[in-house]
């Protein structure tokens, strides 16, 4: 077998200076983080519903990963006439039948959910806005 000189020339890891062996650490704790992160993300062991609090870094993850998906996806999207009678009337039904019990409707009383289940919950009855 013909080995190549320069190969025979290469220092082991173990015998290179400190000064080589720091950066080549610190990439190899970079990348073995990512890694289990990355298994993390995907396990499914993280509780994403709305039954439990999150984390400060997990709301602000979350927060960012649905504006800017609202942002991308929204692109050329041009509202509705919102003074159209008859998207009025569609609007309203949907909202009395799926809204109304978390956040309140002329008249009726806002259902009292435990603090667990929605983080905020504005009242839009009473001009409620998102955080």
């Amino acid at each position: 077998m013909i080995l190549l000189p320069e190969l025979n020339k290469m220092d082991s890891f173990n015998e290179r200076s400190p000064s080589m062996r720091l950066p080549a650490l610190v990439l190899i704790i970079l990348c073995l983080l990512v890694v289990a992160g990355i298994v993390y993300m995907f396990s499914g062991w993280y509780d994403i519903s709305a039954t439990q609090p999150h984390w400060d870094a997990s709301v602000w993850m979350i927060n960012q990963v649905r504006n800017h998906s609202i942002e991308f996806h929204s692109k050329g999207i041009k509202p509705h006439d919102l003074k159209d009678e008859k998207l009025l009337k569609v609007g309203i039904k949907h909202y009395h039948e799926m809204c109304r019990l978390c956040h309140g409707a002329s008249g009726q009383e806002k259902r009292s959910l435990p603090k667990v289940f929605i983080r905020y919950r504005p009242n839009w009855n009473q001009g409620g806005s998102r955080r």
